[in-house]
């Protein structure tokens, strides 16, 4: 069974070796964006929990052990301080099970597939 990280990088043509960097500005929360540049510059560990976690989550083979690495990342001793937690300058647990799912549900659902010789019927616009 193909990883999710391999099934991120097909999906969003991302070489592997840029899994971990692409996942991270995806999931960052929103608010976020703005002070990460800065904090990349001034401490270049202050992401280590997030960049573990995407690790740990390219790993996996099924969603279903993310509830367990996402309660493993929220109670980790470094995103117990204020700007982590209060301010969320982290990884956003819903944006990255949101990308999860849509990547493994493109693996489970074809495209549309003509049955019977008949391609499905879709609405033109006039």
């Amino acid at each position: 069974m193909r990883t999710f990280e391999e099934l991120f990088c097909e999906h969003y043509h991302v070489v592997p070796a840029n899994f971990v960097r692409t996942m991270f500005w995806r999931c960052l929360h929103r608010r976020a964006l703005v002070l990460a540049p800065v904090i990349l510059v001034l401490n270049r560990r202050y992401f280590t929990p997030d960049h573990d976690l995407i690790i740990r989550i390219g790993r996996l083979a099924t969603s279903g052990d993310m509830c367990d690495e996402l309660e493993e990342f929220h109670c980790h001793p470094l995103n117990q301080g204020f700007v982590r937690s209060r301010l969320k300058v982290r990884l956003s647990g819903a944006r990255l099970c949101h990308v999860m799912g849509n990547v493994l549900h493109r693996v489970k659902s074809p495209p549309h597939v003509a049955v019977g010789g008949i391609a499905p019927h879709r609405h033109r616009p006039a």
